[in-house]
């Protein structure tokens, strides 16, 4: 995630503590309910948009 910040795909103040919870909290749900792991696609479209998030509070 550093590395993701210095390239400028993350900005520079997030939370990276908060962002790692958002992205293994739903892996962590699914497996607690055994709801099976998103395929790429789905993981590709949840770490999207918890980018576009974090994107957004920043500006």
């Amino acid at each position: 995630m550093r590395s993701a910040q210095r390239r400028g795909e993350i900005p520079e103040g997030a939370d990276l503590k908060l962002l790692n919870d958002l992205l293994h909290g739903t892996l962590y749900h699914r497996l607690v309910f055994h709801l099976g792991m998103p395929d790429d696609d789905e993981l590709r479209e949840r770490i999207e948009v918890v980018l576009v998030g974090l994107n957004a509070r920043a500006h």
